[in-house]
């Protein structure tokens, strides 16, 4: 009874009204909010990229960086929705973070050229708990609610009040593509391959996996396995192998014999090993952690 006081006053104080009901809201397979959870701090929410993470942006598609460039301010201005809660497993700070949504009226090609937005889709914008970006994408939206992003119950924990929210990119800049690298987010606990410069989508097909397409023939052309830390210490594991070969099913159109097309993706495990070194040992995590 007295947490449950302490909760009403909370509530009241925040909102200036005494409210009617506590208890739990059932949100799908992530489990149950409670009341508490649904009032935030409406605080400034920083939205800002690693320095890790801008040097390896270099070795994107440059439609990537175009898109968080343009699209993001659109998104950060007005925001349809605010989720909290990406994963229910892995790195605390990712299963606490951000998501914002938005609908841009364009999205944008290689050369920074504006294209039309796909319809049934919106662009989302993933952080950590800090605010520190590690993934935007196009992503199709709800059926049954065309401004949220698809199977929203599923992929997040909670929608939250929309917070003040401020977009900083620093030096971001354009590179050259590199096919094939494998990047280590260590901000997103994550790792990115493209195969391809076309511009895509990210279609999610699990908590561990999403596919990028691109946006005309749906062709995968990259992919993101997500929960790193739990791969990494197994390179040579059934867990990491069975995610490359699933990646290499989606990339390679095929499902059979894929062990042939193995040694070509344990080569970007080899990578993601150097780059998941590198990070440790640089002083990048402190500065960080100074921020």
């Amino acid at each position: 009874m007295a947490d449950e006081e302490d909760l009403v006053a909370r509530l009241t104080k925040a909102f200036g009204v005494k409210p009617k009901h506590l208890g739990s809201v059932p949100i799908g397979p992530l489990g149950h909010l409670h009341a508490v959870g649904l009032v935030e701090k409406q605080k400034l929410l920083r939205l800002r990229l690693d320095k890790g993470d801008v040097n390896a942006l270099r070795r994107f598609p440059p439609y990537i960086v175009h898109q968080l460039i343009k699209c993001g301010p659109a998104v950060v201005s007005a925001p349809i929705a605010v989720f909290r809660g990406l994963r229910t497993s892995g790195e605390p700070r990712i299963q606490s973070g951000w998501a914002v949504v938005g609908r841009p009226a364009s999205r944008y090609d290689n050369s920074g050229r504006a294209i039309a937005a796909p319809k049934e889709m919106v662009f989302a914008i993933f952080a950590d708990a800090d605010g520190l970006v590690f993934d935007w994408d196009w992503i199709e939206s709800d059926p049954s609610h065309n401004s949220l992003p698809e199977a929203s119950p599923d992929r997040f924990a909670r929608r939250v009040p929309t917070p003040q929210i401020e977009l900083d990119l620093g030096d971001l800049a354009l590179g050259k593509f590199t096919g094939g690298f494998a990047s280590h987010s260590w901000v997103g606990d994550c790792v990115f391959t493209y195969v391809s410069d076309k511009p895509a989508y990210a279609k999610r097909v699990d908590a561990k996996l999403t596919v990028f397409r691109d946006f005309a023939k749906h062709t995968a052309v990259g992919f993101k396995l997500k929960d790193a830390a739990s791969v990494r210490g197994s390179i040579d594991g059934s867990a990491s192998v069975s995610r490359l070969l699933v990646a290499a099913a989606h990339l390679t159109g095929k499902n059979e014999h894929l062990a042939d097309f193995l040694p070509r993706f344990s080569g970007l495990t080899a990578e993601w090993h150097g780059e998941i070194t590198k990070q440790r040992t640089s002083g990048d995590r402190a500065v960080r952690a100074k921020e």
